[in-house]
């Protein structure tokens, strides 16, 4: 029976996304709740699923922020690199997006993710490896996020980096900074395993 939830559940936050309709649910209480039955209803719409002790003050602050957040649906994001560096890893609330699902250039090596939503406080983590030397002062990133509004327009952003290169490795060890490394290599070990 159990199944057969999940799969209702599944389909049922299916229907809503292709409406275009997020479903977030907030539980608040001491009494259970059949999370991993409410789970696949808001993955699959590209809801939210809050968990709370109590209708206390937390709960009400929350419940106010899901009211009035802006999110969009339909995500495409796209990574390309210069040609000495190539995306590794992404970690993020997103998943490869199949080929047909965006237009292809000819000899990109672009990354590219699919999410169902997309949210002010997302963020991703973007590991890069080198293919070589890297003969130039700069390297370059470009980020293009494709998205609907909540008012069904398409909307674009487009970001480009330069990072500066550096030829010694004692330069290199300089500019990295303690804590974000630590917590970037966390989370790459983590998904390794």
């Amino acid at each position: 029976m159990e199944k057969t939830a999940l799969k209702w559940m599944e389909h049922f936050g299916r229907e809503a996304h292709k409406r275009n309709t997020l479903i977030d649910i907030l539980c608040a209480g001491t009494c259970p709740v059949r999370v991993p039955i409410l789970q696949p209803l808001v993955k699959a719409s590209g809801g939210i699923l809050i968990l709370h002790d109590d209708f206390g003050e937390a709960f009400g602050v929350n419940l106010q922020r899901a009211s009035t957040r802006a999110a969009g649906s339909h995500v495409l994001m796209e990574i390309r690199c210069s040609d000495d560096v190539s995306v590794s890893q992404v970690i993020g609330p997103g998943e490869e997006a199949h080929m047909d699902n965006h237009e292809e250039f000819k000899n990109d090596n672009s990354v590219s993710i699919q999410m169902l939503s997309v949210e002010e406080t997302q963020c991703f983590a973007v590991s890069m490896e080198t293919r070589g030397n890297i003969k130039n002062n700069f390297v370059y990133i470009q980020f293009g996020i494709l998205f609907s509004s909540l008012y069904q327009a398409d909307i674009t952003r487009v970001i480009t980096v330069r990072l500066p290169t550096v030829d010694s490795v004692s330069s290199y060890l300089e500019s990295v900074h303690d804590e974000v490394a630590a917590v970037l290599i966390a989370k790459k070990e983590f998904f390794k395993s």
